[in-house]
């Protein structure tokens, strides 16, 4: 791909052949949409170029369509795809799935806040170094205000013990949260 540009407009060497496309399941975001979005398209791209941002909209009823058309007018990265009924979040990331042509995929619940600008940057970061082909981002449970919420608790902590212990913390199961990457095998897979 010859030399880049990085978003600080300095002028860098380093081939970018790592390209990361970014999948968001959607299903009546308006409030968070537009702030998720920009926070992501102001993100630091440290060792990668962000081929696309992919909106799935799973029904949504309210502006969430509205907002991201608006944005993708401005900007030719953010693309939506539009479910007319409300079919799920697997059919929405099967359909991001699908359509990705980037090294990484990275999946994103529409609800989150991002205020770290190399987010992305860090979720990506061991895959491209070839230290793992599906990382996540960890979740920080609320403190629980009742008795029920205190058992709730304590089994999720449980749970997340044995998963951390089995083959050092190396597998499938410590894999979950807000946002997850992973690298991009998936046609070769399909075609099997």
């Amino acid at each position: 791909m010859g030399n880049v540009t990085n978003n600080k407009g300095k002028n860098s060497s380093m081939r970018m052949n790592n390209t990361v496309t970014i999948g968001i399941p959607a299903f009546n975001e308006e409030a968070n949409i537009a702030h998720l979005l920009n926070d992501l398209l102001k993100s630091e791209q440290s060792g990668f170029a962000l081929k696309e941002i992919v909106v799935s909209s799973d029904g949504s009823t309210d502006k969430t369509d509205e907002i991201v058309k608006k944005i993708s007018k401005a900007n030719k990265t953010v693309k939506l795809i539009i479910n007319k009924s409300n079919r799920g979040q697997a059919v929405c990331q099967n359909q991001i799935i699908s359509r990705c042509q980037s090294n990484v995929l990275v999946l994103i619940n529409a609800d989150m806040k991002i205020e770290d600008k190399n987010y992305i940057s860090k979720i990506v970061k061991p895959i491209f170094l070839k230290k793992a082909d599906l990382v996540s981002t960890a979740l920080q449970p609320l403190k629980p205000a009742t008795f029920f919420e205190s058992i709730i608790y304590k089994s999720v902590d449980i749970k997340e013990e044995i998963y951390a212990k089995y083959n050092g913390g190396k597998n499938v199961y410590t894999c979950h949260g807000a946002a997850r990457g992973l690298l991009v095998l998936l046609r070769s897979i399909q075609r099997i």
